[in-house]
């Protein structure tokens, strides 16, 4: 099951906040691309026996290729994130996917744990979601889940467990 829904102004607010932090990231890395662009040709390599690019090239041209490199880089960064969010920001609607639990796992990267439940959906629909250690121990396999996120970015809003849901509604009742 996948439905569209329109988005609060607090779902609309997570995304307005991600392209701010998206365009903050992008000032912040060509600012640093250009200091890495007048400082490398100066440094040596151990692959050119520890001669500097002005060795091979003049400095305005290896500044040049640096700028390209970082520029394209940039750039693609630009174009694979902003757009999306745009869309996203302009068509206020969320998708609601209704699946279940396959398998659940932890993934360790330099000393940081990180939990992750993996779904039962379509190719092209979302099959991993990060979650809190806390909502890691309260997901079980096989437990049915609505998983709540944008059409274009794919950014998870909510994930609601629907066994915890009915335990809710029955020890209120």
């Amino acid at each position: 099951m996948d439905n569209s829904l329109p988005c609060s102004d607090a779902e609309l607010k997570l995304l307005r906040d991600e392209l701010k932090t998206t365009k903050k990231g992008l000032l912040i890395g060509a600012i640093s691309a250009g200091v890495i662009a007048l400082i490398l040709p100066w440094l040596g390599s151990s692959k050119t026996h520890g001669k500097p690019m002005v060795y091979f090239m003049s400095y305005q041209d290896a500044v040049l290729y640096i700028f390209l490199i970082m520029g394209f880089l940039l750039f693609s960064y630009y174009f694979m994130t902003v757009p999306k969010i745009n869309r996203d920001l302009g068509e206020k609607i969320k998708l609601v996917l209704k699946t279940t639990i396959a398998k659940k796992e932890t993934v360790v990267y330099r000393r940081i744990k990180g939990a992750y439940i993996l779904l039962n959906s379509a190719p092209g629909m979302i099959k991993r979601v990060a979650v809190t250690p806390l909502e890691y121990g309260l997901f079980k396999e096989k437990d049915d889940v609505i998983v709540e996120y944008f059409k274009n970015t794919k950014k998870i809003i909510k994930v609601t467990n629907l066994r915890l849901e009915k335990d809710k509604s029955l020890t209120e009742a």
